[in-house]
């Protein structure tokens, strides 16, 4: 798994996807490509990550 996947999984442990495509505005499906590393990460989903990490 990438390190933005590991990431994810540290900020949401549970429904990891359903928590980021919510917040990000995106489908389940489309997060869960990004989680695995499949699909890069866009604008508004490294925003989502990053704003959660840095208050």
């Amino acid at each position: 798994m990438p390190l933005f996947g590991r990431v994810c999984l540290e900020i949401w442990p549970d429904k990891t996807a359903t928590n980021l495509s919510q917040i990000a505005g995106c489908s389940e499906r489309h997060a869960n490509l990004i989680i695995e590393g499949k699909r890069k990460p866009n604008a508004r989903v490294a925003h989502v990550v990053m704003g959660k990490i840095i208050p």
